[in-house]
């Protein structure tokens, strides 16, 4: 089978969730049918990762992305327009250009829209069967602070609920991360009743590794603070929580992995250190005593949860950083809300040489069922039905909110 594949990420290098979540269900699909891929890039792709891709990828494009501007005169001339801005202003009629050659040469059965981002440039295939993978409105339904913003909020929330709400019917299927997610997409779009599948984010479990000994008193965080989520959890963390356990052991040390350009970070604490971009976090997430992950915002699944547990690391998460994953409270992770509790549960963890031996095998024992061994397969017979233009079950079993 044919299958043209829109991306909103080049998934080389798989270097941001996304990424990750691209590239593992365009290797499913690839192991049994042909993709063509056209995907934005930030930077322009060297040999060896547009090597990569066509290994994987019967035909590759990419095109170069502009991201959104908003003081821009596009973007300004978009307040008027009935969709939201950033989807007028980020228009590419070079990508859109790519997708009609694309339609020509390959001549898909099915065509993938990854990401709500790519919507506009399948909207424009007619005549073949479309998904759209990975709806997430959790973000971009949070209101943006302060009160001087709550008319352009209104504005913003309204623009996007009426263009969620046009454009489902052009898709056959719509996945998403999470039932939470799931959620958010019926409660603003209440008259649709189309199919809509879950299809949690995964990881890759590799055999159990000899154990690396973990460095006590080292916690950390793996994401760029470049992500206003991300950035938002390292300064709670680092003003609220850390204080709390620095009082009791002095020498514990937050370590914050990934990109930091352009972000202010001069106010937080001596003891987090930054390491810049890594090309693997690994190595150093098996040597971590536990990973934190005091997420308030955003939405999905956890890639960096899910992470942390196969490898046998810890985690101490808020509800909101673990939200959508079967896990289970004080057998699987710790969990805490406020920077009393978290401060609490991560000393616990740091004093307690046997619990962080059970919970990381408790961890890594009950994310067997997020295996992309498991979860690609079950997407492609998806995409497979889709194409066929026959029924398929959802993909697996509604997953249980966490709550603490």
């Amino acid at each position: 089978m044919q299958i043209l594949y829109l991306a909103r990420w080049f998934p080389f290098p798989a270097d941001n969730g996304a990424k990750l979540r691209t590239l593992a269900l365009l290797k499913a699909l690839a192991a049994t049918h042909d993709v063509a891929l056209v995907a934005f890039v930030e930077a322009e792709p060297t040999a060896t990762q547009l090597a990569d891709a066509r290994a994987l990828c019967a035909d590759v494009t990419t095109i170069p992305y502009a991201h959104f501007a908003p003081q821009s005169r596009k973007a300004r001339l978009a307040y008027f327009s009935a969709q939201p801005r950033s989807v007028v202003s980020t228009w590419n009629p070079h990508f859109a250009a790519a997708v009609d050659d694309a339609i020509v040469r390959r001549k898909p059965q099915v065509v993938i829209a990854g990401q709500i981002d790519m919507v506009p440039y399948a909207q424009k295939v007619q005549g073949i069967p479309r998904v759209l993978e990975e709806l997430e409105l959790g973000l971009r339904l949070a209101p943006a602070a302060g009160a001087n913003r709550s008319l352009r909020n209104a504005l913003s929330l309204w623009k996007l609920g009426r263009y969620v709400r046009s454009f489902l019917p052009d898709f056959t299927l719509v996945t998403v991360v999470s039932p939470g997610e799931q959620a958010l997409v019926r409660k603003l779009t209440p008259a649709y009743k189309g199919r809509m599948a879950v299809v949690p984010n995964g990881v890759s479990l590799q055999p159990q590794a000899v154990a690396v000994p973990p460095v006590p008193d080292t916690l950390l965080f793996p994401g760029a603070v470049t992500y206003s989520a991300n950035l938002d959890a390292v300064r709670y963390f680092a003003h609220e929580i850390l204080p709390l356990i620095q009082a009791q052991r002095p020498t514990v040390v937050l370590r914050v992995t990934g990109r930091t350009a352009g972000v202010a970070l001069g106010d937080l604490p001596q003891r987090v250190e930054f390491t810049g971009y890594l090309d693997s976090v690994e190595p150093l997430l098996r040597a971590s005593w536990a990973e934190v992950v005091p997420l308030r915002e955003g939405g999905g699944t956890r890639l960096k949860v899910l992470e942390a547990l196969a490898l046998g690391t810890p985690v101490v998460s808020t509800t909101k950083g673990a939200d959508g994953l079967d896990l289970t409270p004080g057998r699987d992770l710790l969990l805490a809300d406020d920077p009393a509790h978290f401060a609490a549960e991560t000393l616990r963890l740091l004093g307690d040489p046997a619990l962080r031996a059970t919970l990381a095998e408790n961890g890594r024992a009950a994310v067997a069922r997020y295996d992309w061994a498991q979860i690609g397969p079950r997407f492609t017979a998806l995409v497979e039905a889709v194409a066929l233009g026959t029924r398929a079950d959802t993909l697996n079993a509604p997953l249980r909110k966490v709550t603490a």
